[in-house]
């Protein structure tokens, strides 16, 4: 849990996002690859993959958006290429 204005916290700082980068993530605006060929929101947003399936084709993602310092919870179709941050338990 990073507390208020996660976003902030976890996105990279400038000129690569808007954030703080206080906790290390980096997340840097890559955008996602839709299913049918379409690159989506490439200088924008980051779109992360979480180890949660919804249903069968679906999973929870997490985006981080320019302009505002909140983190979005959405569920996506797996068949979507999204970032993948891998996380060492110490």
């Amino acid at each position: 849990f990073v507390g208020d204005n996660p976003g902030l916290k976890l996105k990279a700082s400038s000129p690569l996002f808007d954030g703080s980068n206080l906790y290390g993530f980096n997340a840097i605006r890559s955008g996602l690859h839709r299913s049918y060929g379409a690159f989506d929101s490439i200088n924008y947003s980051a779109s992360f993959w979480s180890s949660t399936l919804n249903y069968s084709t679906y999973s929870w993602k997490i985006e981080f958006y320019n302009e505002n310092n909140y983190d979005n919870w959405l569920f996506t179709d797996v068949s979507n290429s999204l970032s993948l941050r891998c996380i060492k338990n110490y």
